[in-house]
């Protein structure tokens, strides 16, 4: 098991409540004390049905029963249970169960779960397969740039993979209309910050301005022809 843990202490000493998820619903019961013990979003949500009388439920249709399983099972444990890539296919799908975890993370406001989730993020990221790694690919990159704040720690880490573990052959690999341009300019300084000074004398400041001329190299530049 893929797996990253910490130890939580929580009270299992309270009612149920539901949580209704996806499409088509599912229903998942669990201990109040429990979802709301993290997430600023349950607590709140629970809370206020409790004040206003209401059913202790909740409906999250635009939320998959599979995140809402994976959740509810690390309230409980306080562990990430995905199992072990054997393929570089298997690894990319672990990188989206997680990039889609932290996003969910983000909206229930749940900095734990969110830095936990992180963890195993960065785990993966160190995974070889055959000897290669699996890059967060342009859908997964899209939807961290769709779904988060321009502070979010998930930017921070996705930047930071390909400033410095990317790779021009794999950039190949990269749907350039589907890459947001917020990514490509972070991308752009980042390497601008991080990239050793170029040695020797830049070519845009020489002289010998030939080099971007359209004319060839053994053909007669412009400034020297003569004007008939």
């Amino acid at each position: 098991m893929f797996a990253s843990s910490h130890t939580f202490t929580t009270s299992f000493d309270s009612g149920v409540v539901k949580i209704h998820a996806g499409v088509p619903q599912q229903t998942f019961v669990v201990h109040e004390s429990i979802i709301q013990a993290t997430s600023l979003f349950f607590k709140a949500a629970f809370t206020n049905r409790w004040l206003e009388g209401c059913e202790r439920e909740i409906d999250m249709p635009e939320t998959s029963a599979k995140m809402i399983h994976l959740y509810i099972d690390w309230t409980y444990t306080k562990k990430l249970k995905i199992g072990v890539p054997k393929t570089l296919y298997e690894l990319d799908h672990v990188n989206a169960i997680l990039v889609a975890a932290y996003i969910f993370a983000e909206q229930i406001q749940d900095n734990m779960f969110a830095d936990n989730v992180l963890d195993v993020l960065i785990a993966a990221s160190k995974i070889k397969i055959d000897g290669e790694s699996a890059y967060l690919d342009s859908d997964q990159v899209a939807l961290i740039y769709r779904s988060t704040p321009p502070s979010s720690k998930l930017r921070n880490f996705v930047q930071d993979e390909y400033i410095w573990n990317g790779r021009a052959q794999r950039m190949d690999d990269l749907a350039r209309d589907i890459l947001p341009v917020d990514f490509l300019f972070d991308l752009i300084v980042g390497l601008f910050i991080f990239r050793p000074a170029p040695k020797g004398k830049s070519p845009t400041k020489e002289s010998h301005s030939c080099i971007y001329h359209k004319h060839q190299n053994d053909e007669e530049c412009y400034k020297h022809k003569r004007v008939r």
